[in-house]
């Protein structure tokens, strides 16, 4: 007989489930030894990782997600009445960025292969059924049972809920491929709470704060959102700019990704500011972005999805978060003194459909190197130079289709004085 998903789950993922259940943290839970820093940390990860995967199932159109959303319960308010109850102890930098990592590596598998999502939530509900011994160890410990929500969040029907849970998944019908990936999905998803859970056993000492070098420990000493709403809405944004822009990833590869991600978790804490200084801000990353070949159009979009995301991760927000679209107004009028809209929209056409007869061009390349021109023209950087020299030499190796591009490149930017307003 051919086994349910569920138990192809069950069974690929045992070496896996049985390695988290042997990090030392979940030894000092149950020898009451762990700190409440430890916790707090759990919890923190945990929060960061269920606010991006709820926001998921929420958007999913797969016939699964719709069957499981009837009788879904939401775990991010428990979470938040826990971490509440707890107060703002600070947390680990590497416990952040590992989740960060985790969440990322989720939406970037979920946006290719949108089955996935199945993997990640069978480790997930399946981290709370038999949590009951977890929970009662943790109140003994901290002699409150104010701080446990979280993991009593199904209460006495904890294995009725998984079984519920299961039913679901097994009724669908998935095609070998798919069960492949959902399989696939579980593992990462095992493997990086693995990872998780060995760093939150290393918490001695409360660490430094939210900082943006715990997503990327190269982009400098910055704050980040403490809340995991704002975080996950942020993380959002910045796969979805990385993901818009393909010559991002042609070019800066996961690096990129990781700055996409740290400079997304940054624009995330300025709507606290007032516009002028957002404002300042703004132009201010801009010209730092362009001089390593990185647009304005692309910083624009994503001020203008991140708002957005803001905006839908916490509604009460909402009219703070608008400044964040006021900013991407402001460096996109600068653009458009020089061009208007459909003019740009018309020569960056143009330039594309010509390009991608010499070259294999990706999506919005020609919106990119347009950008680039214009921004040169504002007094921006030296995008143009910078993205202009690296197409050449990426795509081009011979001297006649060299000169073919040159030429692509100069009537475009010649477009552009005739153009103009």
């Amino acid at each position: 007989m051919k086994s349910s998903l569920m138990e192809e789950l069950k069974a690929h993922s045992r070496t896996d489930h049985e390695r988290i259940h042997q990090v030392p943290y979940f030894d000092s839970i149950l020898n009451g030894t762990f700190s409440v820093i430890q916790y707090a940390a759990h919890l923190r990860a945990f929060a960061i990782i269920w606010t991006s995967l709820e926001y998921q199932i929420r958007q999913s159109s797969l016939n699964v997600s719709l069957k499981l959303m009837k009788t879904y319960q939401n775990k991010w308010p428990f979470l938040e009445r826990d971490l509440r109850t707890i107060g703002n102890l600070q947390m680990h930098p590497e416990v952040i960025s590992l989740s960060l990592d985790i969440v990322s590596d989720m939406l970037i598998q979920i946006a290719d292969h949108p089955c996935s999502i199945i993997g990640f939530l069978y480790v997930m509900e399946g981290s709370l059924n038999g949590s009951e011994q977890i929970k009662n160890q943790i109140e003994i410990r901290l002699l409150r049972n104010d701080v446990t929500h979280y993991l009593k969040a199904y209460g006495s029907d904890a294995k009725n809920k998984w079984k519920e849970f299961g039913s679901i998944i097994d009724s669908e019908k998935f095609d070998d491929e798919e069960k492949s990936v959902i399989i696939r999905s579980s593992l990462q998803l095992f493997r990086g709470l693995n990872s998780l859970f060995q760093s939150i056993s290393g918490i001695k000492d409360p660490d430094a704060q939210y900082h943006i070098t715990s997503v990327n420990p190269e982009a400098g000493d910055h704050p980040m959102p403490s809340n995991p709403l704002e975080i996950s809405a942020a993380l959002r944004a910045g796969v979805k700019a990385w993901a818009e822009f393909p010559y991002l990833k042609l070019r800066f590869g996961e690096r990129g990704l990781r700055f996409a991600k740290s400079d997304s978790c940054w624009l995330a804490t300025l709507p606290q500011l007032v516009q002028t200084e957002i404002d300042n801000q703004i132009v201010w990353l801009a010209r730092l972005l362009t001089n390593r070949g990185i647009p304005s159009a692309i910083l624009r979009f994503h001020l203008v999805v991140l708002a957005k995301e803001l905006s839908e991760s916490n509604p009460e927000g909402k009219t703070t978060y608008q400044k964040l679209n006021a900013a991407a107004n402001s460096l996109h009028e600068a653009q458009r003194k020089i061009l208007p809209d459909e003019k740009f929209a018309g020569i960056a056409e143009e330039m594309h459909l010509k390009l991608a007869e010499l070259i294999d061009l990706h999506a919005n390349s020609g919106i990119a190197l347009l950008s680039a021109f214009l921004d040169e023209q504002n007094g921006l950087g030296n995008a143009n130079n910078v993205i202009v020299s690296w197409f050449r030499e990426e795509f081009i190796s011979d001297q006649i289709s060299r000169e073919t591009f040159d030429k692509v490149i100069q009537d475009a930017f010649r477009l552009v004085g005739e153009r103009k307003v």
